[in-house]
Protein backbone atom coordinates (compact mmCIF):
# COMPACT_ATOMS: atom_id res chain seq x y z
CA UNK A 1 0.00 0.00 0.00
CA UNK A 2 0.91 3.52 -0.85
CA UNK A 3 2.19 5.81 1.72
CA UNK A 4 -0.17 8.92 1.68
CA UNK A 5 1.27 12.33 2.78
CA UNK A 6 -0.69 15.22 3.79
CA UNK A 7 1.39 18.70 4.57
CA UNK A 8 -0.01 22.27 5.01
CA UNK A 9 0.83 25.37 3.60
CA UNK A 10 1.22 27.83 6.10
CA UNK A 11 -2.44 27.13 7.21
CA UNK A 12 -4.93 24.69 8.75
CA UNK A 13 -7.58 25.87 6.06
CA UNK A 14 -5.76 24.02 3.21
CA UNK A 15 -3.49 21.09 2.44
CA UNK A 16 -1.92 19.56 -0.28
CA UNK A 17 -1.95 15.97 -0.37
CA UNK A 18 0.19 13.26 -2.33
CA UNK A 19 -0.19 9.94 -3.03
CA UNK A 20 2.33 8.08 -5.43
CA UNK A 21 2.33 10.85 -8.52
CA UNK A 22 -0.79 12.40 -7.34
CA UNK A 23 -0.81 15.51 -5.80
CA UNK A 24 -4.82 16.92 -4.71
CA UNK A 25 -5.23 19.95 -2.84
CA UNK A 26 -7.71 19.47 0.66
CA UNK A 27 -9.75 22.71 1.17
CA UNK A 28 -11.61 23.02 4.01
CA UNK A 29 -13.45 26.11 3.05
CA UNK A 30 -14.45 24.39 -0.18
CA UNK A 31 -12.47 26.95 -2.29
CA UNK A 32 -10.20 24.89 -3.87
CA UNK A 33 -10.95 21.49 -3.81
CA UNK A 34 -13.01 18.75 -1.45
CA UNK A 35 -12.99 18.96 2.39
CA UNK A 36 -11.38 16.09 4.30
CA UNK A 37 -15.12 14.65 5.24
CA UNK A 38 -16.05 14.98 1.30
CA UNK A 39 -12.81 12.73 0.83
CA UNK A 40 -14.23 9.94 3.39
CA UNK A 41 -17.29 10.41 0.97
CA UNK A 42 -15.49 10.04 -2.27
CA UNK A 43 -13.21 7.25 -0.87
CA UNK A 44 -16.52 5.59 -0.01
CA UNK A 45 -18.19 5.86 -3.08
CA UNK A 46 -15.17 4.88 -5.63
CA UNK A 47 -14.86 2.20 -3.55
CA UNK A 48 -18.38 1.05 -3.57
CA UNK A 49 -18.43 2.26 -7.82
CA UNK A 50 -15.90 -0.59 -7.79
CA UNK A 51 -17.58 -3.38 -5.80
CA UNK A 52 -20.61 -2.66 -7.97
CA UNK A 53 -19.79 -2.38 -11.41
CA UNK A 54 -17.23 -5.25 -11.45
CA UNK A 55 -20.16 -7.42 -9.99
CA UNK A 56 -22.45 -6.12 -12.63
CA UNK A 57 -19.97 -6.75 -15.71
CA UNK A 58 -19.77 -10.02 -14.52
CA UNK A 59 -23.87 -10.49 -14.79
CA UNK A 60 -23.28 -8.69 -17.99
CA UNK A 61 -25.11 -6.17 -16.96
CA UNK A 62 -24.86 -2.50 -18.28
CA UNK A 63 -22.97 -0.41 -15.78
CA UNK A 64 -24.11 2.96 -18.05
CA UNK A 65 -25.40 5.18 -16.06
CA UNK A 66 -23.68 3.52 -12.75
CA UNK A 67 -23.44 5.66 -10.22
CA UNK A 68 -23.41 6.23 -6.64
CA UNK A 69 -24.24 9.54 -5.12
CA UNK A 70 -23.26 9.87 -1.06
CA UNK A 71 -24.37 12.56 1.73
CA UNK A 72 -24.14 12.41 5.02
CA UNK A 73 -25.59 13.61 8.48
CA UNK A 74 -23.16 15.21 10.85
CA UNK A 75 -24.03 15.42 14.57
CA UNK A 76 -23.68 18.93 16.51
CA UNK A 77 -19.98 18.09 17.17
CA UNK A 78 -19.30 18.04 13.12
CA UNK A 79 -18.78 14.25 12.91
CA UNK A 80 -20.72 12.19 10.52
CA UNK A 81 -23.14 10.17 12.47
CA UNK A 82 -25.26 8.85 9.41
CA UNK A 83 -23.33 7.82 5.70
CA UNK A 84 -26.37 7.76 2.71
CA UNK A 85 -25.20 5.65 -0.27
CA UNK A 86 -27.39 5.31 -3.28
CA UNK A 87 -26.68 3.18 -5.89
CA UNK A 88 -28.36 4.81 -9.31
CA UNK A 89 -28.75 2.12 -11.97
CA UNK A 90 -30.21 1.10 -15.47
CA UNK A 91 -34.12 0.43 -15.00
CA UNK A 92 -32.94 -2.24 -17.15
CA UNK A 93 -31.44 -4.18 -14.21
CA UNK A 94 -33.69 -7.19 -13.24
CA UNK A 95 -35.63 -6.22 -9.94
CA UNK A 96 -34.48 -9.96 -8.70
CA UNK A 97 -31.26 -8.61 -9.35
CA UNK A 98 -31.60 -5.39 -7.02
CA UNK A 99 -31.37 -6.49 -3.88
CA UNK A 100 -28.61 -8.58 -4.53
CA UNK A 101 -26.40 -5.27 -6.38
CA UNK A 102 -27.22 -3.71 -2.78
CA UNK A 103 -25.75 -6.90 -0.40
CA UNK A 104 -22.55 -6.39 -3.08
CA UNK A 105 -22.26 -2.69 -2.50
CA UNK A 106 -22.33 -3.42 1.62
CA UNK A 107 -19.30 -5.34 0.82
CA UNK A 108 -16.54 -3.02 -0.54
CA UNK A 109 -13.47 -2.09 1.55
CA UNK A 110 -14.31 1.27 2.85
CA UNK A 111 -17.89 0.32 4.02
CA UNK A 112 -16.61 -2.62 5.56
CA UNK A 113 -13.53 -0.46 7.37
CA UNK A 114 -15.83 2.19 8.48
CA UNK A 115 -18.44 -0.26 10.09
CA UNK A 116 -15.81 -1.82 11.75
CA UNK A 117 -13.84 -0.39 15.16
CA UNK A 118 -10.47 0.80 13.51
CA UNK A 119 -7.91 0.77 15.54
CA UNK A 120 -5.38 4.34 14.89
CA UNK A 121 -2.37 4.38 15.89
CA UNK A 122 -1.04 8.37 15.95
CA UNK A 123 3.13 8.91 16.62
CA UNK A 124 5.52 11.39 16.39
CA UNK A 125 8.03 11.38 13.46
CA UNK A 126 10.90 14.17 12.89
CA UNK A 127 11.60 15.14 9.72
CA UNK A 128 15.37 14.07 8.53
CA UNK A 129 17.78 17.17 8.59
CA UNK A 130 19.11 17.72 5.42
CA UNK A 131 23.01 17.55 5.11
CA UNK A 132 24.40 20.55 2.61
CA UNK A 133 27.17 19.02 0.45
Amino acid sequence: MKTVIVHGAGSSMKMTSKVGNLDLTIDRTDEMGPSSLELLLLSLGACTYATVAHFMERKNFSVDPLAIELSGERAENGLYEKLFVNVVLNDQVPEDQRSVILNVANTCRIHKTLHNSVEISVGIKFKAETTVL
